[in-house]
């Protein structure tokens, strides 16, 4: 379990660290190029990406910042442990994946 206090950054724009992080309790702000794109709360969660992708031979950055805007509890899945979750249970695997066809941008 990790604890942020309001006004702490979990993670930043373009970093490189894999790990997976469900909000236990309180609320974040997620920004791209340092504007809001939504709030977050219990139950919600992020670094989806890089925690799905990091073995797959390829790099993703962090596409965005989560800043907590009250005091924040986050469980925290280490490099690697995403994916043998959404293995094991597929209907987790179908709403990380979905949230990741919705978070990353589209382009025309």
């Amino acid at each position: 379990m990790l604890e942020a206090s309001a006004g702490d950054t979990v993670i930043e724009q373009w970093s490189l660290g894999s790990e997976f992080f469900v909000i236990v309790g309180g609320t974040a702000a997620v920004s791209v190029d340092g504007e809001q794109a939504r709030e977050l709360g219990p139950g919600d969660f992020f670094g989806e990406l890089r925690a799905l992708e990091w073995g797959a031979g390829y790099t993703y950055p962090r596409l965005a910042s989560v800043r907590a805007t009250s005091p924040l509890k986050l469980l925290v899945f280490p490099e690697g442990t995403l994916q043998e979750l959404v293995d094991r249970y597929p209907p987790v695997a179908e709403v990380i994946r979905a949230a990741v066809a919705d978070r990353l941008p589209r382009h025309s």
